[in-house]
């Protein structure tokens, strides 16, 4: 999970850079460990808009910073789809047919067109009646980013393998299973906006999607340690960085 928040710092920084903005990788995990908090609160968008406030004290311009959270949460959300196409599919095949898999990966490399990305970020910032856009990364710049953010699901499954087998054996075969089986859970949980950071949402399909590698109890309280292990790891995380708060006051 520590490798997780240090990638996610150094991706958002590289996010920046493309934009010709500048971030320590101390200021992007201060940044990024600060704005964990607000995202509990029902409505997904503290979180956001915290982290937009506490760039600008970081000297990100308002533009900048909402150019480099749209591609963050629009390009994290399809890594986490991807990963679990290519590597946890098999939990539910033969209830959605394969060919839907070889669509759902093109559909995914056509929303990260920059021209289309463009669209759906002014979309959502018209719903907040934010300022639009009108400029994104290279294409290639963003399946980078892609490549990253997918890779930071598959460190958050590493975490996840090695805590279940603190408590069960796991074959080393299901820990790729685990890390998209977790991602796709997420995913589903983030776009159910009625519960603060997918509460709820997330742990019923991950025990769901579980039972394919575990017995049905075992699955159940595995989601739930992971939950309490994912809190107390983000809570730490905040700590490591509430002393600079004052910063931002």
């Amino acid at each position: 999970m520590s490798l997780y928040f240090i990638l996610a710092a150094y991706t958002w920084k590289r996010n920046l850079l493309m934009l010709r903005e500048h971030i320590s990788l101390t200021g992007a995990l201060r940044v990024n460990a600060l704005a964990t908090l607000p995202k509990y609160a029902p409505g997904k968008v503290w979180g956001i808009l915290g982290k937009v406030y506490l760039a600008k004290k970081e000297g990100i311009s308002e533009h900048g910073c909402v150019i480099t959270i749209s591609l963050e949460t629009i390009l994290f959300l399809l890594g986490g789809v991807i990963l679990f196409l290519l590597t946890a599919s098999s939990v539910v095949r033969g209830k959605i047919p394969y060919t839907y898999y070889l669509f759902v990966i093109p559909v995914c490399l056509i929303i990260t067109y920059p021209k289309v990305l463009i669209g759906i970020t002014n979309f959502s910032l018209k719903l907040f009646k934010r300022p639009l856009i009108d400029f994104m990364p290279s294409y290639l710049q963003i399946l980078e980013l892609l490549l990253l953010y997918t890779l930071s699901w598959v460190l958050q499954g590493i975490g996840i393998y090695f805590l279940f087998r603190s408590f069960i054996p796991i074959a080393f075969k299901n820990l790729f299973v685990l890390a998209g089986v977790h991602a796709f859970s997420w995913v589903v949980g983030f776009v159910s906006i009625i519960t603060p950071a997918g509460l709820g949402v997330k742990e019923g399909i991950f025990s769901y999607l579980l039972k394919s590698l575990l017995p049905p109890g075992i699955a159940v309280l595995g989601a739930l340690i992971v939950r309490i292990w994912g809190t107390i790891g983000e809570l730490s995380y905040f700590l490591i960085f509430i002393g600079k708060m004052k910063k931002y006051l």
